[in-house]
């Protein structure tokens, strides 16, 4: 059955999201093959980053995490997509999954470095506020943009960003990202994103069955209410994107990514951008990583992988 037009405009919409973060990590770091060691240079030079400590030693829990992400991303690396680009096709429908899980992997490998297994978030909500507030900072851009405030979407603000709520109010989604602001096209991602979940708490507070009246199922929220949720909502990153696309592809819209199976060519375009943004966030990970653990710790886990995938 051909895939619906909403589905077409969902998918076109989210090839686009990954577009325009790998368009703006390209525009500033380079289209040639040195972009990773232009970002590790500036990332590197951060103040936040000076400043974190090695401790010199790893756990097997980080360990783990360490090479489940290190595996999934060369699993898509691997992919002979360039010899037999019908692959993509079907692949695209696991491909939010592993770029989310690659990146939370190394993200909980991360908090590893500074947390016991007891003090881990226990769930995604929980890692996806931690990322934000303790791993953001140590990333350059353009992984340091964030999205915060509400309850309505003209009173966020961009943090990292120049940009303003009535400049990604006014942009439009399905702009080619060669043409469209880097600012501009992130904050779209990080809005789009954002106002999604609040009005997932939005809902669930109306039906909240310890406040509505008898007879009725559900209730109004007033902007006051509204306010106290957005502001309890940690703020929106590039993690929160990944895991909106491994849940929409997972649960909520699987329609939209049959859409890829009329468009080889466009299904190649969304694996290899995919591909290049997950490495490359899970790369600047790594650098945090061993930032936190030391040389001769990463030396010992990288070392661990090698032999795991050889």
């Amino acid at each position: 059955m051909p895939a619906s037009a909403n589905a077409h405009i969902s998918l076109k919409t989210y090839y686009n999201y990954v577009s325009y973060w790998v368009e703006a990590i390209k525009r500033e770091y380079g289209y040639a093959d040195s972009v990773h060691d232009n970002l590790r240079r500036e990332q590197e030079n951060l103040e936040s980053f000076r400043k974190l400590k090695g401790e010199g030693h790893y756990s097997e829990d980080l360990a783990s995490e360490f090479l489940k992400a290190r595996l999934i991303v060369m699993s898509m690396e691997k992919l002979p997509i360039s010899h037999f680009p019908h692959i993509a096709i079907t692949e695209n429908l696991w491909m939010p999954v592993k770029a989310y899980y690659a990146v939370y992997a190394m993200g909980r490998a991360v908090l590893f470095a500074t947390r016991t297994s007891n003090d881990m978030p226990i769930d995604h909500r929980a890692f996806l506020s931690l990322f934000s507030k303790s791993i953001i900072p140590h990333l350059p851009y353009p992984f340091n943009a964030l999205c915060h405030g509400g309850p309505d979407q003209n009173n966020f603000n961009f943090p990292n960003l120049s940009v303003s709520a009535e400049d990604v109010s006014r942009f439009n989604q399905l702009r080619s990202p060669s043409y469209a602001s880097s600012d501009e096209a992130i904050g779209k991602t990080l809005s789009t994103t954002r106002n999604r979940r609040l009005i997932e708490l939005y809902e669930r507070a109306r039906k909240d069955n310890k406040n509505i009246k008898k007879g009725r199922t559900r209730r109004n929220l007033s902007k006051a209410e509204k306010g106290m949720k957005s502001g309890k909502l940690h703020e929106t990153s590039v993690a929160d994107l990944l895991y909106r696309m491994r849940t929409r592809a997972n649960y909520h819209d699987s329609e939209m990514y049959l859409a890829t199976f009329e468009e080889t060519e466009e299904a190649v375009t969304s694996y290899e951008s995919l591909t290049f943004l997950t490495k490359t966030l899970v790369n600047s990970l790594s650098i945090v990583l061993a930032r936190r653990i030391g040389k001769k710790a990463m030396e010992g886990i990288e070392a661990r992988f090698h032999h795991a995938s050889s």
